[in-house]
């Protein structure tokens, strides 16, 4: 893959199937596609809600499977999202 050559990309583990929770560390903007191409398996991105404030970012976090959240308050919304794609047997991306 075109990413593994051009980006020292380590992946610890594996993304098993059925409900699971993906936690990678975040050092660049390219992390988010990144993990997204390497992933065996469509991942649902918990982004912060500024990146929909301009078309790039709308677009890119759609293309993702971006679920908004904001930051500077307690988001119970965009948690329970996430919640229910869990619950659906999906897959959540976060970068804590």
């Amino acid at each position: 893959m075109a990413a593994r050559l051009l980006y020292r990309i380590e992946i610890v583990g594996s993304v098993p199937s059925g409900p699971v929770i993906v936690a990678a560390n975040h050092e660049s903007l390219l992390d988010p596609p990144l993990l997204a191409l390497v992933a065996p398996r469509p991942l649902h991105f918990l982004a912060k809600v500024e990146l929909r404030r301009y078309r790039p970012g709308a677009w890119l976090m759609d293309a993702l499977g971006g679920i908004p959240i904001r930051r500077d308050r307690r988001d119970l919304l965009s948690v329970d999202q996430a919640e229910g794609l869990l619950r659906d047997g999906e897959s959540v991306a976060i970068f804590p």
